[in-house]
């Protein structure tokens, strides 16, 4: 019981990070142990547009490598549902088109805007690979 926020008790930004590093370790783990790697990050755009970009892509020894999302769609939109669910996408962000939320950059495309439903019908180029992902998620005030 001691673990258990009172419903008063304010959670820190530091705290709201580590809560979604941690929550992104655990729902992506296999792709994890296949050398992906996944890391919130802080973006405010302004004092009313804060949000956090969770990067995802593939690295080895800290180097990008591009990879075919066949590979990772099946593990990967469940988890983006699950994101959506407990942290809320930001479909309101300025530097996106309206109701867009993720930003897959490929070595074909460089941005490509989508929202939940465009992601889950994603189809690329045969030989077109991910160089990373972006979801977009609103921070809470605190």
């Amino acid at each position: 019981m001691k673990h258990l926020r009172k419903f008063n008790e304010s959670q820190t930004e530091e705290q709201w990070f580590l809560e979604l590093y941690e929550f992104c370790q655990l729902h992506l783990a296999y792709l994890l142990d296949d050398g992906f790697v996944v890391f919130p990050q802080p973006y405010e755009y302004n004092k009313l547009n804060k949000a956090a970009f969770v990067w995802f892509q593939l690295e080895n020894n800290g180097r990008q490598i591009p990879f075919k999302w066949n590979d990772v769609k099946d593990h990967f939109i469940p988890f983006v549902i699950m994101l959506d669910r407990k942290y809320n996408l930001y479909e309101d962000h300025p530097q996106l088109d309206p109701g867009k939320s993720i930003v897959v950059s490929s070595i074909y495309t460089n941005g490509l805007e989508l929202n939940l439903e465009e992601l889950e019908e994603l189809q690329l180029e045969k030989d077109d690979l991910i160089k990373s992902i972006a979801i977009v998620i609103q921070r809470p005030s605190v």
